[in-house]
């Protein structure tokens, strides 16, 4: 992995100072996954008992080891901070292109305290960072306020994460948005952003690296965007039954009713479900072979531009809980097919490791996720106690 992209941001609104650490371990040992970074930034410093909309609350923007790779479902940004609901740390994640930004531009997690004495927005480039004005920008809805942004930077490319007027506004459950659609909508850490006065984050620039080709890809006659470990990738979407919007929706219907973590596990709910309906009936699976837009892989891009190639009787190779923790853990898709098949995660993984400059299995990002929960919970005690105590 760049040794450039273990790095971090720190960003102190009130004294208009900018500075470049080292991205801190978790508990003695290294993240590479988004969560973990994100705890990994803010649980050491950030005092429990602080005020959600006060200056004293930090959050902490992070992207993974993987952000930057072209792998399905790769660029996951996940936002953390003291939730303005519950009082207590929460996260909210959100897709598209602003993790691979940032890891690109050479930073791993952008870490926010204090508040601005007026509306600004960070600009960050490659190796650094500055803040800006956002006067013009405040009462700008979220897609206004990314269009200004990338007119006034004259960066077609940029990439922004913003609030709108519910966020100004402090509005409880208040989103933080990215592009038209990206949500980091979960725990109001839109509403903690605007106490801050933080407009937007806006990343531009930064260096993008090829995927890694193989001689397994060689002979393919057609052009694919998403390799890594000289594999082509495909999404299997038909093994839990996403093959149209309409099921995409369903299964992103399951995650807010339920609080489901991630669009896999609510198809694989959604899946069990239909299988038991069926009685164990064989079901038919489409394998959807897809380009991806754009530099960057999205799966639900690729449901609606999928090229069904063949029907088969029978499901892909099954993969273990321990490859669906692992990729969660990631925040990557944990369906990736060779061009013989789905790929054994072990095999997977190792490549994965190799791309980003560590070791990566299973039982290194299980206790990762354990680590990350630990710490979390040891936090949200303190913080409890600090609410009643106050009462």
């Amino acid at each position: 992995m760049d040794r450039a992209a273990e790095r971090m941001l720190r960003v102190d609104l009130s004294s208009r100072e900018v500075t470049v650490e080292p991205l801190p371990p978790l508990r003695g040992r290294k993240c590479i996954g988004p969560r973990g970074r994100a705890a990994a930034c803010l649980l050491a410093g950030l005092d429990p008992a602080s005020d959600p909309l006060g200056p004293g609350n930090r959050l902490a923007f992070t992207a993974g080891a993987c952000a930057a790779l072209p792998l399905p479902g790769a660029s996951r940004l996940v936002v953390a901070g003291l939730s303005p609901v519950t009082g207590l740390y929460a996260e909210a994640e959100a897709g598209g292109a602003w993790a691979a930004a940032l890891q690109r531009a050479g930073f791993a997690a952008l870490v926010v305290e204090g508040r601005a004495e007026r509306p600004v927005y960070l600009e960050v480039f490659e190796g650094g960072a500055r803040l800006r004005d956002a006067s013009r920008l405040w009462g700008l809805t979220t897609v206004e306020t990314q269009a200004a942004l990338r007119a006034g930077l004259a960066d077609p490319a940029a990439q922004a994460v913003v609030i709108g007027p519910a966020g100004e506004r402090k509005v409880p459950f208040a989103c933080i948005l990215h592009g038209a659609a990206s949500a980091a909508g979960r725990a109001g850490l839109g509403a903690a952003m605007g106490a801050k006065g933080l407009k937007a984050l806006v990343v531009r620039g930064g260096k993008v690296d090829g995927a890694p080709v193989a001689a397994g890809c060689a002979g393919c006659p057609r052009p694919c965007r998403s390799a890594v470990l000289g594999h082509k990738t495909r999404q299997a979407f038909a093994e839990l039954g996403l093959v149209d919007e309409a099921d995409l929706r369903e299964a992103n219907w399951l995650c807010n009713a339920y609080g489901l973590d991630t669009l896999a596990t609510a198809a694989a709910l959604r899946g069990a479900v239909r299988r038991r309906r069926r009685e164990r009936r064989e079901e038919v699976f489409r394998l959807i072979q897809f380009l991806a837009r754009g530099e960057l892989p999205c799966p639900p891009e690729a449901v609606r531009s999928a090229d069904v190639r063949r029907q088969r009787e029978g499901s892909p190779a099954d993969w273990t809980a321990d490859a669906a923790r692992a990729a969660k853990i990631l925040g990557i898709c944990r369906w990736i097919v060779g061009p013989s098949g789905p790929l054994p995660v072990d095999q997977v993984l190792a490549g994965l490791g190799s791309a980003v400059g560590v070791p990566v299995t299973t039982a290194d990002l299980a206790r990762e996720e354990d680590r990350t929960e630990e710490a979390i919970a040891a936090f949200n005690r303190d913080a409890a106690a600090a609410r009643i105590s106050a009462v």
